[in-house]
């Protein structure tokens, strides 16, 4: 059997493969040229914020306002007293308050999914509409 020539630059590799010269500082694997690379140590994170923002999972953001609260982008309002029980969007008069009321979110929720998945268009606004306008009137935390 005959097999062409590699170009120049390149050179034979195995039976048909033509692998180039690797210039100096590249490692040779095989088919290509490739940069030596080395770790930076394992578990030490490198990752930080500068002095003027604050970290919250792997990403920096600007600080909330001392009345505040950050999770993730969002600032929520820290709860004061009587009604002193952080609720994410709400503030409640006491954690059982704060159950009831998520347990009723995710409920009303999953009604309106299941309504719309049944094509049920109407029954899923009537009820979305229902529960939206009973969280509007619960009071916002105060500033």
């Amino acid at each position: 059997m005959w097999y062409p020539k590699c170009e120049k630059g390149f050179r034979s590799v195995g039976c048909c493969i033509c692998s180039p010269d690797c210039l100096a500082g590249l490692v040779d694997d095989g088919a290509f040229c490739r940069k030596d690379s080395y770790g930076r140590g394992v578990g030490v994170s490198r990752l930080g914020c500068p002095k003027h923002l604050e970290k919250s999972g792997l990403f920096c953001y600007p600080p909330c306002a001392g009345n505040q609260v950050g999770v993730g982008p969002v600032c929520w309002p820290r709860c004061v007293n009587p009604a002193g029980t952080d609720c994410g969007l709400f503030c409640t008069s006491s954690v059982a308050t704060c159950v009831n009321t998520v347990v009723d979110i995710v409920g009303q929720s999953a009604k309106v999914t299941l309504s719309l998945v049944a094509q049920d268009y109407t029954g899923a606004i009537k009820t979305a509409v229902q529960t939206g306008g009973k969280y509007i009137s619960l009071d916002a935390c105060p500033k």
